[in-house]
C-alpha cells in the first residue's frame, strides 16, 4: 500500500510531466544552449516592461472558478514558482512574441541543469490568460 507521502509525490511527477510533455515531443530536438545565463535587466519600479503584465498570481480555472489546489507566481525579479499540494518547483521566465517561457532551475528543492526543462507557453492578446495541455489559467486580480 502507498503512503501518502508517496502518493503526493507521485501526483506531483504526474503534474510536472504533464506540462513538460509537449516541450519535449518537439521531435527530441535539444536546442544549444550556453553555459552562461545572463537575466534581463530590471528597473527598480518592478521588473522589465516586456514581464510587467505577467508579474502576479496565476490560477487554474475550472467550471468559472479559481481553483487554489496549485497556482504560478510570476516575480518582478523574472522568476517563477509552480506550487501545488506536496510539490514546488521553480526557475526563471521571460516574454518573447506573446509566449511565456518557463526555464526551470529547481523541482521539489533538487536543482535541474539549466537547458534541461523548458516551456513556451501561448499568451492571450490581452496577457492574462493561457492554457497548458487542457488547464486554464488566469492572472489573479
Amino acid at each position: 500500500m502507498l503512503s501518502p507521502k508517496m502518493i503526493i509525490r507521485t501526483a506531483s511527477l504526474c503534474a510536472l510531466a504533464i506540462l513538460l510533455v509537449p516541450a519535449m515531443a518537439s521531435g527530441g530536438k535539444k536546442h544549444k544552449q550556453k553555459s552562461h545565463h545572463h537575466p534581463a535587466k530590471f528597473s527598480a519600479r518592478g521588473g522589465s516592461a516586456s514581464i510587467r503584465p505577467v508579474v502576479g498570481t496565476w490560477y487554474v480555472y475550472q467550471n468559472g472558478a479559481e481553483s487554489h489546489a496549485q497556482r504560478l507566481a510570476l516575480r518582478p525579479d523574472g522568476t517563477f514558482a509552480f506550487i501545488g499540494s506536496g510539490w514546488k518547483s521553480g526557475g526563471n521566465y521571460s516574454i518573447d512574441n506573446n509566449a511565456l517561457v518557463l526555464q526551470w532551475t529547481e523541482v521539489d528543492g533538487q536543482p535541474v541543469k539549466y537547458g534541461t526543462m523548458h516551456k513556451r507557453i501561448a499568451l492571450n492578446e490581452d496577457k492574462n490568460r493561457f492554457t497548458i495541455d487542457r488547464y486554464n489559467y488566469r492572472k489573479h486580480e
